[in-house]
């Protein structure tokens, strides 16, 4: 005797029913993400001119602090720099993506990245590279 004839109509019917009660149950929610902005603390950037914000103690349309030929610093020195609102650092002239990320060197003038809800400590300088290694 072949399967096609030992499946009886009731068994096809049970079979039909599952799968579809199967099929049509909702998937259960995603995990809610691990990541939380509200428990940020500080943001640390490193790159580019896209990402760079000029700094009291940096070379100006070039760094926030020290560049690639000058990094030496101190812990004071960098906690005494301030962010310059530089109005010549983006194509829309005011403040750039990481500025307006962490709300921090947004007005005009001089900001002290720690008064700030968000620190920011940008150590991006304009003509970065990445090097063809990467």
């Amino acid at each position: 005797m072949s399967l096609r004839r030992r499946i009886t109509s009731s068994a096809l019917l049970s079979f039909v029913a599952k799968w579809t009660l199967v099929a049509s149950s909702p998937t259960p929610p995603p995990p809610p993400p691990s990541f939380k902005w509200s428990t940020v603390s500080s943001v640390i950037a490193f790159g580019d001119s896209y990402t760079y914000v000029q700094g009291t103690a940096g070379r100006r349309n070039f760094s926030f602090i020290g560049d690639l030929q000058n990094l030496n610093f101190t812990k004071e020195e960098l906690f005494e720099n301030r962010i310059v609102q530089n109005q010549t650092g983006t194509a829309n002239g005011g403040p750039n993506w990481i500025e307006y990320l962490t709300g921090c060197g947004v007005k005009p003038g001089l900001t002290n990245p720690r008064d700030c809800k968000i620190p920011l400590w940008d150590f991006a300088f304009a003509g970065a590279g990445v090097g063809e290694e990467l």
